[in-house]
């Protein structure tokens, strides 16, 4: 039955859904309820500044950065909230990716799942879709946490610019699921899969890092070679969603999970 997969996915998995998304909605609306009143903002402001680069860059506060920025409540949870926990928000579809696959072959289920009259390409496509729209489901949680924190908060929000930022995880965790479901097609042993995809993130994480504490300097454009680069909630707090990286990326996640089916259907998962 076509469909059959991706809603046995969603029946499995909506628990995960939940716990995650009631966690990442807890932190948004305890970020609002953190923000201090605007003596405060402006003594984080100038405390910042009288910082040196390399120290900003280490709380996320990069070279092009506009300081005045941090002295708005926007600013506040763009630097303090969205900079940090991106890395921990990248983790959500590292282990859902290893489920598409990974889990199932190193448990010994996979041999049956495709022992039925299943196309291989449905289990790739069909729990990829599943667990693209567990990602969204959790964006909207985070979406409602940031709405109760602003509605039990004195302090205004622009909440148009707390939406960009939220809408703008999306691709972000589109991409690591897409690039987690690739490592799973290709690399049939649990373990080294696993170490594979947390060494992507922690690689990415570092390249990011390193280039945003070498500001001014060559190697900053290592930061390029990283995905976390391209979320810049700052950049999207500012400006709004920059439209073209986030149909880029999408896009590039299909594309990824495309190759991701080609490999797995040539591949010999008895092996």
């Amino acid at each position: 039955m076509p469909g059959s997969v991706f809603l046995e996915t969603l029946r499995q998995n909506w628990r995960t859904f939940l716990i995650w998304g009631i966690g990442f909605g807890f932190f948004g609306w305890i970020v609002v309820l953190m923000i201090p009143d605007v003596e405060g903002l402006k003594a984080l402001e100038d405390f910042l500044l009288a910082m040196p680069p390399f120290v900003r860059a280490m709380v996320g506060v990069f070279g092009d950065t506009d300081l005045s920025l941090v002295a708005t409540p926007e600013g506040f949870i763009a630097i303090g909230f969205f900079n940090k926990m991106v890395l921990i928000f990248a983790a959500l579809p590292l282990v859902l990716g290893f489920r598409v696959t990974t889990h199932e072959e190193d448990e010994g289920i996979l041999d049956m799942v495709l022992s039925l009259p299943l196309a291989r390409w449905r289990i790739i496509i069909e729990k990829f879709a599943a667990f693209a729209l567990g990602c969204l489901l959790i964006v909207g949680f985070i979406l409602a946490g940031f709405w109760l924190g602003g509605a039990m908060s004195s302090i205004e929000l622009d909440m148009g610019r707390i939406v960009d930022n939220v809408v703008n995880l999306f691709p972000t965790l589109l991409f690591v699921l897409s690039v987690t479901v690739a490592i799973g097609a290709m690399i049939r042993h649990r373990k080294l899969a696993i170490a594979a995809g947390i060494l992507f993130i922690a690689y990415s994480f570092s390249l990011d890092l390193v280039g945003g504490l070498a500001s001014g300097t060559v190697a900053e454009n290592l930061r390029y070679l990283s995905f976390f680069r391209y979320y810049d909630s700052v950049g999207t707090m500012q400006n709004g969603i920059a439209w073209s990286t986030f149909i880029i990326f999408i896009v590039l996640s299909l594309v990824i999970t495309g190759v991701a089916t080609i490999v797995f259907q040539r591949r010999d998962v008895a092996a």
